[in-house]
């Protein structure tokens, strides 16, 4: 057959199509316009009330299996992380800026989920506590009982009492910022809850949309996270934001006087544990040796790609990191985190504890850093815990 032919047979097949959608269009408005056809309006008007009423039935029963069932969570990826384990991870997001995370999506996920991504600054990382030390108990029991009520055991209950279905979840928690005071479970940020789900705010430093990647910063999330969900950061996330910019003339610098009625509802308030940490933040000065700064310097900036996450001359981006990171006092309550010399901790326990130098080692990203906590017995850190970088080696750990 020449393509003359097909030609002629395509502009045919075309015609046809044509006048049968005009027919059938003109034959669907004249039932539409005769008075005649009323009952038909009825009718379809019926099936179109029954069709809602059955989509809410449906949608009724879903919720009521939520409820009792719980809801099936579907993971998008994961998260390669420099935190190969939880020694180390910050309690929240942007703690260490200077970190860097590869968020990997999954190969079902199409990459136009990730397009317009890269013109936002931050986003917020939806994720699962997934080295929980409950979570195994917890995946156990939904597994085995379908018993759907919620109860926990009192923070000061000896019993453990627990439902079949969620293990340790403990009704009030310590955060670090109370120095061993305890407070309820939803005014923190705890891991350790009713369904083991997160929520940390993140920068963006770079959108690969052709592999399905999104190279964050300031994330605090172990090595292998399950990732829930992504959703970017805007103004409609803080309530002082969106306040300025759709009450208010930014170029005019207009500053709010926060006395009318409106101004009163886009108020923030924190409670006063949390403002106290803001203004006085706990961090531990961290001095590093030139040995273990070389070490690092000559690692990352050589022409071998030796970082999972930091590129060539980005070395000091690396050792920034671990500054924030050590600074932040990586140490158990129990060892002394937030508190003063471990000696006025631990003296009434034990002799063999009495001492003034506790040492540590922590992995990040390719590196095995050792360093010691000391307090005081240094010509600038006299009367206050410091931390002091012993050694770093490379280890052999590629993600």
């Amino acid at each position: 057959m020449e393509l003359k032919d097909i030609s002629i047979g395509v502009v045919f097949g075309i015609g046809i199509a044509t006048l049968y959608f005009t027919f059938t269009r003109k034959q669907e408005l004249e039932i539409e316009l005769l008075p005649g056809h009323e009952h038909c309006k009825q009718k379809i008007q019926a099936e179109r009330v029954g069709r809602i009423n059955a989509e809410k039935s449906l949608r009724k029963g879903v919720v009521e299996k939520i409820c009792n069932s719980g809801y099936p969570l579907l993971t998008i990826g994961y998260i390669d992380s420099p935190y190969v384990a939880r020694r180390g991870t910050p309690r929240q997001g942007l703690l260490v800026p200077s970190s860097r995370s590869i968020i990997k999506l999954s190969p079902e996920l199409p990459q136009e989920t990730l397009e317009g991504l890269a013109t936002y600054s931050h986003l917020h990382i939806l994720f699962l506590f997934h080295e929980n030390t409950n979570l195994v108990k917890t995946l156990i029991a939904n597994e085995t009982n379908s018993d759907a009520s919620l109860k926990s055991r009192s923070f000061s209950s000896k019993s453990k009492t627990f439902t079949n279905r969620v293990q340790s979840f403990a009704a009030k928690v310590l955060p670090p910022l109370l120095n061993g005071g305890s407070i309820g479970l939803f005014a923190t940020r705890s891991p350790h809850r009713p369904n083991a789900i997160g929520s940390s705010l993140v920068q963006i430093v770079r959108v690969n949309v052709e592999e399905k990647t999104v190279t964050v910063a300031g994330a605090d999330l172990v090595h292998g996270t399950p990732i829930v969900d992504l959703k970017p950061w805007g103004p409609f996330d803080c309530p002082s934001c969106i306040h300025q910019m759709v009450d208010h003339d930014l170029k005019n610098n207009y500053t709010c006087p926060k006395n009318g009625s409106r101004c009163s509802k886009f108020a923030m308030r924190i409670p006063q544990w949390v403002a106290a940490g803001l203004q006085d933040p706990y961090q531990l000065p961290v001095e590093w040796n030139d040995d273990s700064i070389h070490f690092i310097r000559n690692l990352v900036d050589s022409e071998e790609k030796h970082s999972n996450f930091y590129e060539n001359g980005e070395s000091q981006i690396l050792i920034d990191a671990i500054s924030e990171m050590l600074s932040l006092d990586i140490r158990s309550v129990h060892r002394g985190r937030g508190q003063g010399p471990m000696t006025e901790l631990v003296g009434q326990r034990t002799n063999e504890q009495k001492t003034k130098v506790q040492d540590y080692e922590v992995d990040y990203d390719m590196l095995n850093i050792k360093f010691t906590v000391r307090f005081g017995n240094h010509h600038i850190h006299q009367d206050t815990a410091w931390v002091q970088i012993e050694k770093v080696t490379q280890i052999n750990y590629k993600q």
